[in-house]
């Protein structure tokens, strides 16, 4: 379990924005990093580095992508990140 819940509970909930497309990639890719960013203990590492790398992976969707198909390959990504997020949570 996280020593960050309302953190994690910040970034699920940008996610399920992102997912009904109430929040842009931009502002997602920034909450992602924001919280890779207030996410300090030693204990939480793990999930640091695994949030730094999402917001890399989104960057590289984000420009290497067709935009048509940006949208669904996000979502693809989102699916690890989110089941991880969910399960720090326990």
């Amino acid at each position: 379990m996280t020593i960050y819940p309302g953190i994690i509970r910040s970034l699920l909930e940008d996610c399920r924005s992102y997912r009904q497309r109430q929040k842009d990639l931009d502002a997602l890719k920034s909450a992602i990093w924001n919280a890779a960013q207030q996410i300090t203990a030693l204990e939480d590492r793990e999930l640091r580095r695994k949030l730094q790398q999402m917001e890399a992976e989104l960057d590289s969707i984000q420009f290497t992508i067709d935009t048509d198909k940006v949208f669904p390959e996000t979502l693809k990504a989102l699916e690890g990140l989110e089941t991880t997020l969910a399960a720090s949570l326990r």
